[in-house]
């Protein structure tokens, strides 16, 4: 997907942030985030970690969802009422913290400490159980690509 305009600089990097009494966690400082910065928190297809995507992005999902002429126009409404209905829109509040809702952090098991984990023009929001498993198991694949890549 595009990338929201030329200035954009990819979310990167993994950091252990704490929740607060208020299910806040702030931002990593070095990701270009200001106050009152719109996201929208998406669970992943098995409920596993938060998707959380800047407006151009998740917009730029139903563009592709319209675009797909291979996809039943039957499949396509079931996705969309899925993926709208599960999304929250958040801001940051002053200190760039994000709200996560709480239906969210008890299906995704997210309790004291949580992982903001870049993924490029999105980023993830993981619990710390969940998120040293999947670094576990991710290993032999991360190796195997680096290898074909030269990395």
């Amino acid at each position: 997907m595009a990338a929201a305009n030329s200035s954009f600089e990819p979310f990167h990097g993994s950091e252990s942030r704490a929740l607060d009494a208020k299910n806040r966690a702030t931002v990593p400082s070095g990701w270009s985030v200001a106050e009152g910065a719109e996201f929208f928190l998406v669970p992943d297809r098995t409920s596993t970690f938060l998707h959380v995507m800047p407006p151009p992005y998740f917009n730029a999902v139903d563009k592709r969802l319209a675009s797909n002429t291979t996809m039943s126009a039957a499949k396509r409404a079931v996705f969309q009422r899925q993926f709208f209905s599960r999304a929250r829109r958040v801001f940051t509040d002053s200190q760039r913290r994000l709200l996560i809702p709480d239906e969210l952090r008890k299906q995704l098991e997210l309790r004291e400490n949580v992982w903001f984990v870049g993924a490029g023009e999105t980023f993830q929001i993981w619990s710390d159980a969940r998120w040293s498993a999947q670094t576990a198991a991710d290993e032999s694949t991360y190796a195997e690509v680096a290898e074909e890549l030269g990395l």
